[in-house]
């Protein structure tokens, strides 16, 4: 048997491609994504494997001193309270560019409905909550256009 550089594999042959978060996102080839939190390695890994063009991780509970420029994904490996959530929420909406995407994974499952309402409370449309093995993930969109507001 011989052996492949890691980068002659086809892309979604690399670990990490049946991860329920990156599956709600879609193909993230030659994207840019922002990982909010921590347990961010194997999911940093499996955007690489997916052909990622670029992935920042930043925490939860440090002030970043800058966000990358625009990404089209924002994800959140581990929620653990509505306030990290909201945390996360207000970091993604300063990083994704229009129509970029966000998915949260909530730990418990029980937290799934608050933090869907969290999202559409930031702007977030097309918000969806999904079952998975390890509690529930959470998806919403950053609108093309936001609503107009009268003064």
């Amino acid at each position: 048997m011989r052996a492949v550089p890691l980068h002659q594999l086809p892309r979604n042959s690399i670990v990490g491609q049946s991860d329920p978060l990156l599956l709600a996102l879609g193909p993230v080839d030659g994207a840019h994504a922002l990982v909010i939190g921590g347990a961010a390695l194997p999911t940093l890994c499996a955007l690489i494997g997916g052909g990622c063009a670029g992935a920042t991780q930043v925490s939860l509970h440090e002030r970043p001193v800058a966000l990358p420029e625009q990404v089209e994904f924002a994800l959140v490996p581990r929620v653990e309270s509505l306030a990290e959530a909201a945390t996360a929420a207000a970091l993604a909406s300063r990083a994704l560019m229009t129509g970029g995407s966000i998915a949260l994974r909530d730990a418990s499952g029980g937290l799934a409905p608050a933090i869907a309402d969290l999202l559409r409370r930031h702007g977030f449309r097309a918000v969806r909550v999904r079952a998975d093995a390890d509690g529930a993930i959470v998806t919403g969109q950053r609108p093309l256009l936001a609503p107009l507001r009268r003064a």
